[in-house]
């Protein structure tokens, strides 16, 4: 997983502060049950992987999902979110600005992101997944995915 110079998202910074005080384990298994192992729960807070789209909509009602994208020396936006069990993120603030951009091939090529990329995503042929919310953080903010 790529690092933010050197600096944990916000939500890892809480994860690693439950590590520290030797409370990772309790507080996964009070949250997550068994939707994901302990180990998964500590390589996500080692930054050894992401964490998935799955484990941050499991974990929204507690950390804020734009806050996995966020370091801890960036100014939070306001994050507020769809908390609805229901969510989708076809829904979303991104995907109607994606779907209302008339000429998005012309997009694509102006913000050097692939066409193939985003018409994929569009269609439903591709799932929206923590990388790509990352690499387009500068011109989708990542709490627009999740409103």
């Amino acid at each position: 997983m790529k690092k933010n110079n050197g600096k944990p998202s916000v939500a890892v910074a809480g994860l690693r502060e439950l590590m520290d005080k030797k409370q990772l384990t309790e507080w996964h298994r009070k949250n997550l049950k068994s939707k994901c192992s302990v180990v998964y729960t500590y390589r996500i807070t080692t930054e050894v992987v992401p964490p998935s789209m799955q484990m941050i909509m499991q974990l929204r009602n507690i950390i804020a999902p734009a806050l996995w994208f966020y370091t801890t020396n960036e100014k939070l936006p306001d994050i507020s979110f769809n908390r609805s069990k229901d969510f989708k993120w076809t829904k979303s603030r991104n995907f109607r600005k994606l779907k209302s951009i008339s000429e998005i091939r012309r997009w694509c090529a102006e913000n050097g992101i692939p066409y193939i990329t985003i018409w994929t995503l569009l269609n439903g042929k591709r799932q929206l997944t923590f990388n790509r919310i990352a690499a387009w953080k500068h011109l989708l903010p990542p709490e627009d995915w999740f409103r």
